[in-house]
Parts: structure tokens; C-alpha cells; sequence
């Protein structure tokens, strides 16, 4: 049920409801889900290409897409961990440097607030009343500044393990994706082209994550969706025509 509040002129206007906790986190971590659903989907086709143009059987495609899809999404998930460690241990060390200036040269930081104020439309006298009152809590005028300087805040740092468990998740969704063609297709006795069908899935897949990333930083959806399926299908093409290439060579 929308929501709707009165201005001052007694017009009518919808009140935007905040997101559910469940929306927030998957904005936070948008880049994990994205980096790696896009990579699990990409490096577990790019193998199912190179089995099917190869002609080798089921058993080595069902051997290496397992073992691929659990390596790498360890692999990539704890590549995330410590790099997203690293930001947050360099962003804390630039704070602590940025507080000890505050210690030992509190008219500079005190400049620095100053202009940061005015910088946002303050009057010059609002803006002095602000850092004077600011100026009692070392911390607080910190966090401003370097709030400012990184555009972001220190309390909305990325928590490693959290984005580590959606790079690793994500991975594995979408990778089981075009791998569990072959298998499906055989257990349901369905006759159709395993690789074919992989295919379709995994385009269809591409661009429903494309759009949805593009969707919810605000981008054109179906443009997103179509850059991603171009780089996927740029990528297994490769994947299967080497493959193709090696396995008649080897032939010979």
C-alpha cells in the first residue's frame, strides 16, 4: 500500500519506503553476486564448450565442471576475502593517520572541515558554528573528513566473510547451471542437444544478470543484459573453437 504525505502547499506526494534488509545487503554486495555469478557461469560453459568441441564424453565434462566449479569458487571467494581485508586495513590506516593530524594539528583539520562545509552550500558563519561545535569530538571531525574524501562512510566498510560467502555462493548457482544440462537431459531421457540447451540457459542467465545489476544501480537493463551475454558468448566461443582446434590436431 503506497504511502502519501502533505507539503506545505497541501499537495499530496508518495513517501518512499525505505528497502527491505534483504534488498539492502544484496545492493551492499552487488559487486559479489555479480563478479561471481558472471564468472561461474562464464568459466563452467567455456568448459562445457570446450568438452562438446572436443567430442569427449559426459563422464570428463560431469569430472571437470565439479572440480572446477568448487576450485574456483574457493578460489575466487577467498581471493575476495583478503582483498576486500586489504581495502579495509589501508582505509583504517589512513584514518589513524588522519586522527593523529587532528592530535597535533587540530587548526588544519579544523581548515579542512571548514572547507568541506562550504564546499556544501554552508554560510560561512553556519559553517564556523558547525566545526566549532565539531571541533569537541576529534573522532567525529575524523570521520567527516575522511567520510568526505572517500565519498563513502567508515561504518559502511564491506565486511570480508560476508561478501566472500556471496562471491561463493553466486559462483556456484550460476556454474551449476550449464553443467546440470548434460546431467538433467540424461536422467529425464529428454532427447535434445545437451550443449544446445547449455546454451540457451546460460545466454538467458547472462542477461537476466545483467539486467538485474543494471537494474539496481540504475542502469538500462536490457543494455546491461546484452553486454553481458556479448562477453560470455565472446568467451566460450574461444573456449570451443580451441578446443575444436586441439582436438583435431590431436587426431591426426
Amino acid at each position: 500500500m503506497r504511502q502519501e504525505t502533505q507539503n506545505a502547499a497541501g499537495k499530496t506526494k508518495p513517501v518512499t519506503k525505505a528497502p527491505s534488509p534483504m534488498v539492502a545487503l544484496l545492493r551492499k554486495h552487488i559487486r559479489n553476486v555479480v563478479y561471481g555469478g558472471t564468472d561461474g557461469i562464464i568459466t563452467i560453459f567455456a568448459i562445457v564448450a570446450g568438452v562438446s568441441g572436443a567430442s569427449l564424453p559426459s563422464s570428463i565434462l560431469l569430472i571437470l565442471g565439479l572440480s572446477t566449479l568448487i576450485a574456483d569458487a574457493l578460489s575466487m571467494s577467498v581471493s575476495d576475502y583478503v582483498s576486500t581485508m586489504a581495502d579495509n586495513e589501508v582505509e583504517e590506516g589512513e584514518r589513524q593517520a588522519k586522527m593523529l593530524e587532528a592530535q597535533r594539528q587540530p587548526d588544519l583539520i579544523a581548515h579542512e572541515l571548514m572547507d568541506i562545509y562550504l564546499s556544501k552550500g554552508y554560510l560561512k558563519e553556519d559553517a564556523e558554528a558547525l566545526v566549532k561545535l565539531l571541533m569537541k569530538k576529534p573522532s567525529v571531525v575524523v570521520d567527516t573528513v575522511f567520510a568526505h574524501q572517500k565519498l563513502e562512510e567508515a561504518a559502511n566498510e564491506s565486511k570480508p566473510a560476508v561478501g566472500a560467502a556471496f562471491t561463493f555462493i553466486s559462483f556456484v548457482i550460476f556454474g551449476l547451471i550449464p553443467l546440470l544440462c548434460d546431467i538433467v537431459l540424461q536422467l529425464a531421457n529428454l532427447y535434445l542437444d545437451s550443449f544446445l540447451t547449455a546454451c540457451f540457459l546460460t545466454a538467458f542467465t547472462l542477461f537476466g544478470l545483467g539486467s538485474a545489476k543494471a537494474a539496481i544501480v540504475g542502469q538500462e537493463p536490457i543494455q546491461g543484459g546484452i553486454q553481458l551475454v556479448t562477453i560470455g558468448g565472446f568467451a566460450a566461443l574461444s573456449a570451443y573453437f580451441v578446443a575444436y582446434a586441439v582436438a583435431g590436431f590431436s587426431s591426426e
